[in-house]
């Protein structure tokens, strides 16, 4: 499933997903950010965290399987979610193909009568 169709609703603004980490860094804005390993040769999911997280973040390690909760701001050159914490532990997961896995349903719009 595309991550364009899994973008939040506004009953769901916020997502859950977990993956591999790959790359660990900042952005040109200084941005804490952790990419996620897509299996895709191009895109990633760029998960962006507030500077209260550095510490954490710097303990992870490419290779370190994570969870986290934030708003997805929808499909640049990545899957951007930003405003990003740590979830220790998630509900079951389900499976996924990908190294990354979405653990929110996000829920189709309701038609108007």
């Amino acid at each position: 499933m595309s991550a364009m169709r899994r973008q939040p609703t506004a009953d769901h603004p916020n997502q859950r997903l977990s993956g591999v980490v790959d790359d660990i860094g900042k952005d040109i804005l200084d941005s804490i950010y952790v990419t996620l390993s897509s299996g895709h040769p191009i895109r990633s999911v760029q998960v962006l965290f507030d500077d209260e997280h550095a510490n954490r973040v710097a303990s992870l390690s490419k290779g370190s399987r994570i969870v986290v909760v934030g708003r997805c701001e929808g499909l640049m050159m990545n899957v951007l979610i930003s405003d990003a914490d740590f979830v220790d532990s998630a509900p079951q997961q389900r499976r996924s193909r990908s190294r990354w896995t979405w653990l929110t349903k996000s829920s189709s719009p309701k038609k108007r009568p």
